[in-house]
């Protein structure tokens, strides 16, 4: 057994333990409340969806299901569910280590949300998405609200592109949660601050919350 073998081979297990371990468990957790009213949602249905991936850069990453977990909200539109943190698929380092020991590794997770009588998040125009950011030079809630109509959506992608507004407040964590938020823009959007889309304790990896919109004439 020559040196190169049994480095390469010990380099493989190193690579195989490093994205064995580095898959840990999260609590992801939010709130999800009628678009309109603001008040929170019993109830409503939760679904975290796990696809895992195997590198290839040649054709795109082989992928294949992983994981499935629901739940339903709370009286208080609470909800949380624990699984794999997993990786995003833009690093590239878990991509080559995946490429070289050809192991699957599982992505971050994706989520879904319902409930009898409301359009399910991202179906039609007027729900919405907030979450904390929280650093030392900036805080606020950034708020993905894109609008009431596909004309007001198609403006809002229009202007901004791969960032989501960012509304400065203090203590934005403890707002969410508290409901203690307007889930407004201000009149002068032109002012507002705005958060990439890929920052990394973004929507769902911190306190989330999901507004949906009710179906026309449809009670809950």
């Amino acid at each position: 057994m020559t040196r190169s073998f049994v480095a390469i081979s010990a380099l493989l297990i190193v690579l195989t333990l490093f994205m064995g371990a580095c898959a840990c468990e999260r609590i992801c957790q939010g709130k999800v409340i009628d678009a309109d009213t603001l008040l929170p949602l019993e109830g409503a249905r939760v679904k975290a969806s796990w696809w895992e991936y195997q590198g290839n850069f040649v054709v795109g990453d082989d992928s294949r299901p992983y994981l499935v977990k629901k739940t339903l909200t709370d009286n208080n539109g609470d909800w949380q569910i624990k699984g794999p943190k997993g990786f995003s698929r833009r690093n590239n380092l878990i991509r080559i280590i995946s490429l070289i020991t050809r192991q699957f590794f599982p992505g971050e997770p994706v989520f879904g949300f319902g409930m009898s009588g409301y359009y399910g998040y991202g179906e039609a125009p007027g729900g919405f998405l907030a979450y904390p950011v929280d650093e030392i030079k900036i805080k606020g809630i950034a708020l993905y609200r894109p609008g009431n109509t596909h004309d007001e959506e198609r403006a809002y992608f229009n202007r901004f592109i791969n960032v989501t507004p960012l509304i400065i407040v203090e203590k934005p964590d403890q707002k969410l949660r508290n409901l203690d938020f307007s889930f407004q823009y201000p009149p002068d959007m032109s002012k507002i601050p705005t958060v990439g889309i890929f920052y990394k304790k973004g929507q769902f990896k911190a306190y989330t919350v999901v507004g949906l919109k009710r179906i026309s004439g449809k009670d809950k």
